[in-house]
């Protein structure tokens, strides 16, 4: 009985070693703080809504999307996204949070 607990525990060690010795590469991509800025913020007077990247705009649901997807795209199984919270309020979006909100769907497709 002990030879093979011996036995045992000499195999799970050798594969932990093994296990650790392999490079892993994991991409956390964080937001927080996001306070229902849907459509970006910035200088309203250069927003031009119709283009993009020649403003000064930035933030946004359609812009994080985008970049997450970009960032996913580079390591699609080794890619974590995670959001702290604090995404609700802020702005005029928040009041059409009745009660399973719109946000929360939106975060989902975007990964």
């Amino acid at each position: 009985m002990k030879i093979k607990l011996t036995n045992t525990l000499t195999i799970i060690a050798i594969l932990m070693i093994a296990q650790i010795s392999i490079a892993q590469k994991l991409v956390i991509l964080h937001t927080n703080d996001m306070h229902s800025m849907l459509t970006g913020f910035g200088p309203e007077l250069s927003y031009t809504p119709m283009s993009i990247n020649d403003d000064k705009t930035i933030g946004g649901f359609a812009r994080l999307a985008t970049l997450l997807k970009e960032e996913k795209a580079k390591l699609p199984n080794a890619t974590l996204i995670v959001d702290a919270g604090d995404f609700l309020m802020g702005t005029i979006f928040h009041a059409s949070e009745q009660e399973a909100g719109f946000q929360i769907p939106l975060m989902k497709k975007m990964g």
